[in-house]
């Protein structure tokens, strides 16, 4: 092989690596606003045309305290003292499609205006106790929510390697199915009437227009609820990270 040909050649791979580095066809990200929730959710996009890609984020949220449930707490205090500990800690995983509406054909994905459809799924375990005078209650279950919708969104790339991605708005619709048990130490609820008393409220509600579904069923000393909705929601997403 003549020098004038390895020379050639070599010269054919750089290029064609240098091409495909400043292409920038991979993103590494960083979720900012799910660390308001004490949620770590790294993310990846790979660019597959110049107008196309496809993304995928994981994430799990930390331990934290059950929202709302402190404020709960405190009215049934009043009737009576009570020592409160919860816990809710969870998984989520996203993908996504993307198709980049730039006008300008210099301009490729992953950077400018995007469209496209999401899937998502979380699983959450919930758990929560209340130790009161001479007894406790407590619950312990899983959340788990799958859905999806379409978005709009806008991606910057600084210096093409420094990525903004703010997702805008997604509409969409998803299933929550909730399970789980309440416990009490206590002997004197009769949980077999608590349980019809409950049915008959959930089928008053039925009657008024309520689809969800409720499955309730008594044990010696508590409950096992099952509910399963569907909700619309919605998603917006702040992200930072380094496009390579």
């Amino acid at each position: 092989m003549s020098k004038r040909t390895l020379f050639t050649i070599t010269l054919a791979i750089f290029l064609g690596t240098g091409l495909n580095l400043n292409a920038q066809d991979n993103v590494a990200k960083l979720n900012l606003g799910g660390l308001v929730f004490r949620r770590i959710e790294l993310g990846y996009e790979r660019v597959l045309t110049d107008k196309q890609s496809a993304a995928l984020s994981f994430g799990y949220t930390l331990p934290i305290r059950i929202p709302g449930l402190n404020s709960a707490v405190t009215i049934l205090s009043v009737m009576e003292p009570a020592e409160i500990s919860s816990s809710m800690s969870g998984i989520r995983a996203t993908g996504e499609y993307r198709f980049y509406l730039n006008a300008d054909q210099k301009k490729r994905a992953p950077r400018g205006l995007y469209l496209g459809p999401y899937l998502y799924m979380t699983n959450y375990h919930v758990d929560g106790r209340a130790s009161l005078s001479d007894y406790y209650i407590s619950a312990e279950g899983n959340m788990f929510t799958f859905g999806g919708g379409a978005q709009i969104g806008v991606q910057w790339l600084i210096a093409d390697r420094v990525s903004i991605d703010f997702t805008i708005l997604g509409l969409g619709l998803a299933q929550t199915r909730i399970k789980g048990e309440f416990r009490s130490s206590a002997t004197s609820p009769d949980y077999n009437a608590l349980v019809e008393d409950i049915s008959a409220f959930w089928e008053n509600l039925s009657v008024i227009g309520g689809n969800d579904k409720l499955e309730l069923e008594a044990y010696d000393n508590g409950i096992f609820a099952g509910y399963t909705t569907f909700a619309p929601g919605f998603r917006a997403v702040l992200s930072i990270g380094v496009a390579f």
